[in-house]
């Protein structure tokens, strides 16, 4: 059985972002957006627009850390190791809106967890505080349960792990 499941915390952008095409040649083309990665051992990270490297370094801190927190909250204990596939994230940073938002999304098979997606927009500070933690949870508690959760469910859980101003 296999089943895709899209979690998501929808905060609408003020304008899509593509890449554009060109015409001219492929060696005179520039590209559409600087693509940046860096890979810690649960996540890899890139970025349509420039991160520099305390930026970097602060995202992927800040999504251990959601990890850690989230096995911890959940188990009373860290995960054992690493995933066996980092996920994949990819970072539109938007100082238009006000909150961030992310889609976290992985596959389920046999009992197992992998494929692991997520998209985080909004200001960088913003995706940090509030979008990181809610996102990883996900990740986590799929790895923990390992089967589909009502959505109504997992949205639910997953607030527990933003912080409180979220919900005054």
């Amino acid at each position: 059985m296999l089943v895709l499941l899209a979690l998501t915390v929808a905060v609408p952008l003020a304008a899509s972002v593509s890449p554009a095409t060109s015409a001219k040649p492929a060696a005179a083309a520039k590209p559409a957006a600087a693509v940046t990665t860096a890979r810690p051992s649960n996540f890899t990270l890139s970025a349509e627009a420039p991160l520099s490297v305390a930026e970097r370094r602060m995202l992927l801190q800040a999504l251990e850390a959601a990890r850690s927190r989230s096995a911890r909250f959940w188990t009373g204990c860290e995960l054992p190791g690493r995933w066996t596939q980092p996920c994949r994230v990819h970072v539109r940073r938007d100082d238009r809106i006000l909150v961030a938002g992310g889609t976290t999304t992985f596959r389920l098979e046999a009992g197992e967890v992998f494929d692991w997606r997520m998209t985080l927009h909004g200001p960088l500070r913003s995706i940090v505080d509030d979008a990181v933690p809610h996102e990883v949870d996900h990740m986590v508690r799929a790895s923990l349960i390992r089967r589909p959760v009502p959505r109504w469910i997992d949205e639910g859980a997953a607030a527990l792990l933003e912080p409180a101003a979220e919900h005054a």
